[in-house]
């Protein structure tokens, strides 16, 4: 009866929590319009009236949503209902399999005590033939005993009839050697005592003959009794082999109806699932290494940059080498700024550049389009369904468990997963990004990301374990600390719209992240044939190795920034001060090392290494500071100079197009739009 009450149980309480889940959802949304109806009465008409359609669509939205969760209520309730029928109809057929589990015990035992018995008889098989050998041995040596002494038998008679040829001679001499009797008689006398001892030993010898006879004929009466009770031995054996083999397949065929029993039962109660089965969409590699299958060529940072501008080039795509060292800079300083953001308006090529510049360095590559319904971290690492006792993997945890450096070492992945990434490096790509709030779905990994940097040992497990990322896998879980830990050889770029469709990032994202902004496209081409075959040539022979791209990181660390750079951060930091704005350590530190990792390393490249800082990280504070305000003004003039001394004049007339009346009155900034020609 338990057995039946249990899933009964269960499908009344997920009935329940989708009910519940429903109603929960339905007040939300009640109390947000509730929320919303507030502040819209604060708004201008105008506005009210946009909203107001915009919410009329999300409320027809949300009741298609609830309509679906109520149908899918019911549908479960319907599917308890089967489940309570078909227990009902099958109650006979539990009972039969208890019965059939018992006579399987019964079988189990009766095979264990065969096998004994089995085993008893060779035993006793196994001594009887020693006995028989030893026998046959036996008999052997005394067959050759009897050989040997009938011979001397035959040689002792011999011996007599000679003697008693020699004593017919005497007697036929004696009538004529009358002077001889004496020495005859003695000589017979002799002749007699040596026959009467050869006749005591003859009676000897024939008297062992026959006891030897009698032992042979005694020993061959055994070795018959032994050879039958073999026969008989070996008979029962086989009697007991084929009985033996009859009941291991019957063991089998009623272990093969216990499996299959057991995975029905299975596919009805999904908590039976195994380990192994909970967390199998773990184990699908989400990259293909094969793609690459041997280390490039090129270990130099200049060569690898120059095969991408040229392979950039053959595609028609039209992107300045200041753009193109500007994402690599920013993806080369990942430990202190672990996101880069390609901003702009829609089709200027933020989520191809990327990967075609992976493709020109060898670097894997993943892409994951962003949903709008994300709104947690599960969405981006996967879940464990609790229903299903599944754990519901994405391509990016997947990719991560390839490129962890210490999965190896890890004891809860299965020794037969031959995915990793020993010495590779991987790009994800987050597309369109901010079609969801960024900080709900990708802040705790984000927050995983910086920590990594301040790790004293990456190779010391407690340092290490603050900066990985755990996994739940439900009861699971109990038995293996599932942990995934996410190296600089994983490096995360993000694409964002800017319009009316996309949200807007919050500082704490910016303050860690690098943000290019594309401007407009100059020209449009298309990429012919004899183009495409070309970019085929100038693509990476082989995968970039993680440890040329550290060497490439550890030679822009050598460099020594010259006196004047620290100079001109203290300057932005105090122009940004004056509005209420400033950065704090982590901004100098990653604007500091941003400018040490630019691949130009004379006194230009580190001036275009600052102004791409300043584009990236310190115009975008300015969004909204009043240029007609003194303290705005003054900030603005604080930054202009700094630009002024980096000699950029296109990102100086970026300022000034920010400040213009035509981009209204508050500061706008746009970004850069530089030539494709000129740096």
């Amino acid at each position: 009866m338990p057995e039946l009450l249990f899933p009964y149980l269960v499908s009344v309480v997920a009935t329940l929590a989708v009910i519940l889940s429903a109603l929960w959802a339905f007040t939300m949304s009640y109390r947000r319009a509730i929320d919303y109806a507030k502040r819209e009465a604060r708004l201008p008409l105008a506005t009210r009236w946009e909203d107001l359609s915009d919410r009329v669509a999300d409320l027809h939205e949300e009741w298609d949503q609830l309509r679906d969760q109520l149908q899918q209520a019911k549908t479960l309730i319907e599917e308890s209902q089967r489940e309570r029928e078909w227990l009902a109809q099958n109650k006979d057929e539990v009972a039969q399999m208890r019965l059939e589990r018992e006579q399987l015990e019964r079988v189990r035992a009766d095979l264990v005590q065969t096998q004994e018995d089995y085993a008893v008889a060779r035993q006793r098989l196994e001594e009887a033939e020693l006995a028989r050998a030893k026998a046959d041995f036996s008999c052997q040596q005394l067959e050759e005993r009897s050989r040997w002494l009938e011979q001397r038998i035959s040689e002792q008679q011999k011996g007599l009839q000679d003697h008693e040829e020699r004593l017919v001679a005497v007697r036929t001499e004696l009538a004529d050697v009358q002077s001889r009797l004496d020495a005859a008689k003695r000589q017979l006398a002799v002749c007699n005592e040596a026959l009467a001892a050869a006749q005591e030993r003859l009676n000897i010898m024939q008297a062992e003959v026959k006891e030897l006879a009698r032992q042979r004929d005694l020993l061959k009466r055994q070795n018959e009794q032994l050879d039958a009770d073999t026969a008989t031995l070996r008979s029962t054996a086989a009697e007991l082999q084929e009985q033996a083999a009859q009941y291991q397949q019957r063991v089998k065929d009623l272990d093969n109806r216990i499996a299959e029993l057991r995975g029905e039962e299975r596919k009805r109660d999904k908590s039976l699932a195994s380990s192994d089965e909970a967390m199998a969409e773990l184990w699908h590699p989400a990259i293909a290494l094969g793609e690459f299958k041997k280390p490039a060529t090129a270990t130099s940072e200049h060569k690898a940059l120059e095969r991408a501008y040229a392979y950039l080039a053959s595609l028609n795509l039209k992107f300045s080498k200041r753009v193109v060292d500007a994402l690599h800079t920013s993806l080369k300083v990942a430990r202190d700024t672990p996101l880069l953001v390609l901003a702009g308006i829609s089709g200027t090529g933020k989520s191809l550049l990327p990967r075609r510049y992976a493709e020109a360095m060898g670097i894997h590559f993943l892409g994951i389009p962003v949903q709008p319904r994300w709104d947690g971290p599960q969405d981006l690492l996967g879940f464990f369904n609790y229903l299903e006792n599944r754990y519901k993997a994405t391509d990016l945890i997947r990719a991560l468990l390839q490129f962890d450096p210490f999965a190896p070492d890890r004891k809860w992945i299965p020794n037969s997963y031959d995915c990793m990434a020993d010495d590779r490096v991987l790009m994800v790509l987050l597309d369109e990004m901010n079609l969801a709030r960024v900080e709900y779905y990708f802040s705790e990994f984000l927050s995983r990301l910086e920590t990594r940097r301040d790790l004293v040992n990456v190779n010391n497990d407690a340092d290490r374990m603050k900066a990985e990322i755990p996994l739940d896998i439900g009861r699971f879980g109990e038995e293996a600390d599932c942990r995934v830990f996410v190296d600089t050889n994983v490096l995360f770029v993000g694409t964002m719209n800017e319009d009316e469709s996309t949200l807007t990032l919050s500082d704490k994202v910016i303050d860690r992240a690098n943000v290019i902004r594309f401007g407009r496209p100059k020209s449009l081409a298309l990429s012919s044939p004899d183009a495409l075959a070309q970019s085929d040539r100038l693509r990476a022979d082989g995968y970039l190795s993680r440890s040329v791209w550290s060497r490439w990181i550890v030679e822009g660390t050598e460099q020594v920034l010259p006196n004047e750079v620290e100079e001109w951060i203290s300057d932005l930091n105090a122009a940004l001060a004056r509005v209420g704005r400033p950065f704090g350590f982590r901004t100098r530190n990653a604007i500091r090392a941003y400018v040490q990792q630019y691949p130009d390393r004379t006194d230009e490249g580190m001036r275009f290494a600052l102004a791409d800082q300043i584009e990236q990280r310190v115009l975008p504070k300015l969004r909204g500071v009043d240029p007609a305000d003194d303290a705005g003004q003054r900030c603005i003039e604080g930054v202009k100079r700094v630009v002024q001394a980096t000699q950029d004049s296109h990102l100086l007339a970026a300022i000034d197009h920010g400040i213009s009346s035509q981009s209204g009155q508050l500061f706008a900034w746009l970004g850069v739009e530089r030539p494709d020609d000129v740096p």
